[in-house]
């Protein structure tokens, strides 16, 4: 013979409290605030005929983009100094080379400078030989 459970068959009961607004996506979720806090978030809602919780959605919701906002901006902004001081180092290189290029033409000219003056010293020589022979025969 089959024992019988001495335990009695519990009852379904009415669920406590008041119904549920929200059922599916919408979780409950409880949170500690200061009291400045909660009065501000109370003041919001009854300015705007939202309830607390949706005051307090909005903000948070709000507080997520704000931040990812934030996270782009701080992002370009680092590609944009990325690209400052990409640009800052060219800038560097060719004030750089300008300066080696200024100094190698001030050295190209003085070496010409010298050959010319070389390349002229025969003539001179030549033309102080022919001045001092027109002034030994008188004819200057």
């Amino acid at each position: 013979m089959a024992k019988k459970s001495k335990v009695a068959p519990t009852k379904k009961t009415a669920a406590r409290g008041r119904p549920r607004r929200y059922v599916g996506d919408r979780p409950n979720w409880t949170i500690r605030l200061d009291v400045e806090v909660g009065d501000r978030i109370r003041e919001m809602a009854e300015a705007t005929g939202r309830s607390i919780s949706e005051i307090c959605e909005q903000q948070i919701v709000r507080s997520f983009e704000l931040a990812d906002d934030l996270a782009k901006a701080r992002a370009e902004t680092k590609d944009i100094s990325i690209a400052f001081m990409t640009t800052q180092r060219r800038m560097e290189a060719a004030e750089a080379e300008l300066d080696r290029m200024a100094t190698m033409q001030t050295l190209i000219e003085s070496a010409v400078h010298r050959a010319m003056r070389r390349a002229m010293l025969p003539l001179r020589k030549q033309q102080s030989k022919n001045a001092r022979t027109r002034i030994a025969r008188g004819k200057d």
